[in-house]
């Protein structure tokens, strides 16, 4: 076994992860009510991150960021054609074929036309993909989206991030691995209080985690990823990157052969190796590395053991606990 696996704890929260919008956790506060679906992280690097959100309607979309929470320095602004040079505009605003909303039909231009198209998201929705470049390597950063000057997230210290270490960092690291979520029932809500209790109580935050699959119960449609994920996690998205795997229930919706569907428009995955690791070529397939420990995320087998009431705690190294995550729906490591 390596050196750097044998400093990394296993925690391990042995209830099925159905994910349900958390009581109490997930409330709706101000910057929610500017969003349809609130500022989420993504695809982390060394030196760069994702900030997506998305509007219901056009707005012009700015982030701001920088290492002190009331100086943020920082700017994107720009729109681009191509991921990763600055912002990319997701839209839905329907077909010639399609009933439109009377409010929604004058934004049927042809520039707003031009735009990359959600697979089935409400009318009217303009998904917005920021990436924040040359940042400094293992550095906390705050943020803040923009509709031009006017500011649609709080002064907040959870709008913030750390971005990776460099490749082959031997530090302890900690990271949350669940699946097989998205039912709309009170366990996932309990795991994930579990998780926050943890991180606040020992006072060690994710350094990220892994969805596993089946976030998005019964068949993966744009709605169940909203309700039953974006909505249900708020806080920990905003903060920490979630690398995702597509499940089979996700994969009613999305495919995998072309890359289409609301799992694909949901996340932003390196295809060409940026987050260490091997280049894929795909978003099908993603290859990360954080500090010591590298990782692909085909699409998994589903589990299959019987998951105990109540979540409990297990310690114990990284090895083993990758070895029970084919059996349970939740690690925390």
């Amino acid at each position: 076994m390596r050196p750097c696996l044998r400093i990394v704890r296993a925690f391990l929260l042995s209830v099925a992860a159905s994910a349900v919008v958390v009581p109490g956790v997930s409330a709706a506060t101000a910057d929610e009510r500017a969003f349809s679906r609130a500022p989420y992280l993504q695809f982390s690097t060394t030196n760069s991150i994702y900030v997506v959100w998305r509007n219901d309607g056009p707005i012009k979309p700015v982030v701001r960021f920088g290492k002190s929470l009331n100086k943020l320095t920082g700017e994107v602004s720009n729109i681009s054609e191509s991921s990763g040079t600055g912002i990319v505009v997701r839209v839905s605003l329907g077909t010639n074929s399609e009933t439109i909303p009377a409010k929604w039909r004058s934004l049927r231009t042809e520039e707003n036309l031009k735009y990359r198209k959600l697979h089935s998201a409400p009318v009217g929705t303009f998904q917005y993909e920021v990436r924040l470049m040359d940042l400094d390597v293992d550095t906390k950063y705050y943020y803040a989206v923009f509709d031009g000057e006017k500011r649609l997230t709080p002064a907040d210290e959870s709008y913030s991030f750390r971005t990776m270490p460099p490749v082959g960092t031997r530090r302890p690291i900690r990271f949350w691995s669940l699946g097989d979520g998205g039912t709309g029932r009170q366990e996932q809500a309990d795991v994930f209080r579990a998780m926050l209790d943890v991180t606040a109580r020992e006072k060690h935050p994710l350094d990220f985690w892994l969805h596993l699959g089946d976030m998005a119960y019964g068949t993966g449609r744009d709605m169940e990823f909203q309700s039953r994920f974006f909505e249900s996690y708020e806080l920990a998205l905003r903060s920490f990157v979630c690398w995702p795997t597509e499940g089979n229930h996700e994969g009613y919706t999305s495919k995998g052969m072309t890359g289409v569907g609301p799992y694909y428009d949901a996340y932003v995955v390196p295809r060409r190796g940026e987050a260490g690791g091997l280049a894929s070529g795909t978003e099908t397939i993603a290859v990360v590395a954080s500090g010591a420990v590298e990782r692909g995320k085909p699409q998994p087998k589903r589990p299959s053991a019987v998951r105990p009431a109540r979540p409990s705690v297990v310690r114990g190294d990284i090895t083993h606990g990758l070895g029970l995550a084919r059996a349970f729906p939740s690690l925390f490591f």
